[in-house]
């Protein structure tokens, strides 16, 4: 696990308890928050499938739940009963509709199985001894494809527990690779098909399906994805060919319909999974990669391939965005927004139908449990309605302010009843972003807490604590310093919000801890541009109220807050 990580995971744990004491929650229903996740969109449109379950209810096996997209009405279901410790990922649609593709892993036995449902039943493609995830149908329906790490020795991913190290370190036999492989719809052998040197984070077929395009790297998966490259797989010979190399990292790379470009989200992450950047395209055949996104103030986090233009999922500010890129004009259209936390699965925070005009995704945000959204866009509501009946626990607002040119952006989160003249405590959580900004998210078990939630119709106490999770972005250049200056200044900023509501009567300084600087990419919401560089790391605030050379006191420029609702639809 990396220091930035576990740092991380420190905060995101202090502001689950804390927003678990500011919301002063009460037991909640036996019947428990449904949950939605690894989304996926049938081709058409018509049909979304979805992991459901329910918090509290016994555990009997890992659940599928395919909806009609238009009314939200359970169409089927199918779960694994044989195995109530299987956790079932990688939703996919055939081309023809007609079947799902997905990894079952068995903890217990340390397997994963490429599975098929289809008429209520499961058919086993492929098992490997390991770890496999992301299964992708080739364009002609005939194949499978998949992530597989053959006897691999730890789940993948950096914040996994590593294996035990003995002997000599850093032997190239001894790295888990995670590599491609292929196996017939209707079954057989499955065969590995790229070089068994290189560990595939990321893949998509080719519009011919003769091959793969990839983000690779060689040597230690976890450690080498800062440094991956953008290449061609031949999925006959295996072989692995270079597109591109740039100095960023990538995600999410994919095939233009006609076979001629790539295009991918880069930009300056953090650990993997964490995606955030502009939207690049780069000739299949190889070349420099272009920013086709330059100037938009938001940080992509998903893409597809529309005919020759884009679709993305952004996180711009505050919003939850669905917009149209134009890669040949380099101009983007948002076409839908709200002040909402959104997923969808590993490719992104919403799925589309295979012409874009239907997309999807779970939702949430501080004042309303988690719910799958769908629709037309821009025309997209709420299809399900199981956690209807919780009421909201906190208050959120977002505020905006400017930091030497820089949007800031963050949540102001309190009890939803405050008291004109009484104080209240406030703590102030800082986070590189916006690739691992704070969205609005309810504040329970999918999203920043982990308590029951409240019934409509309870009274939770509300005289607690403030809460603000502050989405910053700081030059990786400058070894933290700004990003200490814009903890002051949204410190300032948020306690001029609460005095002029009347919350605020008396301050006892703010602490800001040290923090990654870790950005999403370079140029989004700044009025400059930023170095595609590995930042250094930050310096740490003192803890008494004296100031620094890197956390100095908020100057006369902090702009007032803008407040806006968190609630979708409000003014």
């Amino acid at each position: 696990m990396t220091r930035d990580t576990r740092k991380h995971r420190a905060a995101q744990a202090a502001a689950a308890l804390l927003l678990a004491v500011a919301a002063g929650l009460a037991q909640g229903d036996p019947a428990g928050m449904r949950s939605y996740r690894a989304l996926a969109m049938a081709p058409g449109g018509e049909r979304i499938a979805a992991v459901e379950a329910v918090e509290g209810e016994p555990k009997t096996g890992p659940r599928v739940v395919v909806r009609e997209t238009a009314s939200g009405r359970i169409a089927s279901t199918w779960q694994k009963s044989d195995c109530a410790q299987c956790r079932l990922e990688s939703l996919a649609w055939s081309p023809d509709q007609k079947s799902l593709a997905a990894i079952v892993t068995d903890p217990n036995a340390g397997t994963a199985s490429v599975v098929l449902l289809r008429d209520g039943r499961m058919a086993k493609l492929a098992t490997i001894k390991g770890v496999a995830s992301t299964v992708r149908w080739s364009p002609d329906g005939r194949q499978v494809a998949f992530l597989a790490t053959v006897g691999a020795k730890k789940l993948m991913g950096a914040v996994e527990a590593g294996t035990r190290q003995v002997g000599e370190i850093g032997l190239a036999q001894d790295e888990d690779e995670q590599r491609i492989a292929v196996v017939a719809a209707a079954g057989g052998d499955y065969r590995l098909v790229s070089p068994a040197d290189t560990f595939i984070y990321e893949y998509d077929w080719t519009p011919d399906g003769k091959g793969f395009v990839v983000t690779s790297a060689q040597g230690n998966g976890d450690n080498n994805w800062w440094v991956a490259t953008l290449g061609h797989v031949d999925a006959d010979r295996g072989t692995l060919r270079v597109i591109a190399a740039p100095k960023m990292q990538m995600n999410m790379p994919h095939v233009s319909p006609d076979g001629r470009t790539v295009a991918f989200i880069g930009g300056l992450m953090s650990d993997f999974g964490s995606v955030g950047g502009d939207v690049y395209t780069v000739p299949l055949a190889g070349g420099d990669p272009v920013d086709v996104t330059p100037g938009v103030k938001g940080s992509f986090n998903g893409i597809m391939w529309r005919g020759r233009e884009l679709l993305a999922s952004v996180l711009a500010g505050a919003d939850a965005a669905i917009a149209a890129i134009d890669p040949d004009a380099y101009t983007t259209r948002m076409l839908w927004q709200a002040p909402v936390g959104a997923m969808a699965n590993r490719d992104g925070r919403f799925v589309f139908s295979a012409d874009g005009r239907v997309a999807a995704s779970v939702t949430e945000d501080f004042e309303h449990a988690p719910h799958i959204l769908a629709g037309r866009v821009p025309a997209l509501a709420a299809i399900t309605h199981d956690n209807d009946g919780y009421a909201p626990q906190v208050a959120a607002q977002s505020i905006a302010w400017t930091s030497d040119g820089f949007d800031v952006q963050g949540w102001l989160v309190g009890p939803r009843n405050v008291d004109a003249g009484k104080t209240y405590p406030m703590v102030v959580q800082v986070h590189g972003g916006p690739s691992s900004g704070a969205m609005s998210t309810w504040p329970n078990g999918t999203g920043h807490g982990s308590s029951k939630p409240v019934r409509a119709g309870s009274s939770p106490a509300v005289d607690t604590d403030l809460a603000v999770a502050q989405r910053i972005r700081a030059p990786p250049s400058d070894g933290g310093g700004r990003t200490f200056e814009s903890c002051r200044r949204g410190h300032t900023n948020t306690a001029h919000e609460l005095r002029r509501q009347g919350s605020l009567t008396r301050e006892e300084g703010v602490r800001c801890p040290p923090t990654s600087t870790t950005s999403s990419s370079p140029g989004r919401a700044t009025s400059t541009r930023e170095p595609s560089v590995r930042p250094r790391r930050p310096r740490a605030c003192p803890s008494s109220r004296a100031t620094s050379p890197s956390c100095p006191t908020p100057t006369s420029d902090s702009a007032p807050p803008s407040v806006r609702s968190s609630r979708p639809g409000a003014p």
